[in-house]
């Protein structure tokens, strides 16, 4: 059995089959997804499981509107890296690898950063819902 992620200062709804009313994010994810594996394997339906993690992966890397961030980016903090950045690494990665910062400094750091980024989500959020 897998334990749902809890994010603290989030509540848990649960979400039944055929009513996503209950989450209108919900519902707005699942039909992006729906719309984006209908247009990548409209030739092959069965293949939609095969390829849904990657459509997920890709989802979660876009630049979201509503928030000027991807969600990897408001979760996590960071842009998590795809195969092409393995083969490919950026200039800015490497000159940053060589710059040793204790533990501490990175965790810091590491945590202002993610504050700004909510912070700023935060902002931009209120913003629309005072529209």
């Amino acid at each position: 059995m897998v334990k749902p992620l809890v994010v603290v200062g989030t509540n848990l709804t649960k979400l039944y089959a055929f009513h996503p009313q209950i989450d209108g994010q919900t519902e707005v994810v699942n039909k992006m997804m729906v719309h984006i594996l209908h247009m990548y394997n409209s030739k092959h339906p069965q293949t939609w499981g095969e390829n849904h993690p990657y459509m997920q992966h890709n989802y979660n890397k876009s630049l979201h509107s509503s928030t000027s961030h991807n969600p990897f980016q408001v979760v996590l903090g960071f842009q998590p890296l795809c195969p092409i950045d393995v083969v490919m690494p950026l200039a800015t990665t490497q000159v940053e690898s060589t710059h040793v910062h204790s533990e501490v400094d990175k965790a810091t750091r590491f945590n202002e950063h993610i504050q700004h980024i909510h912070q700023h989500v935060h902002d931009i959020l209120d913003k629309a819902n005072a529209k």
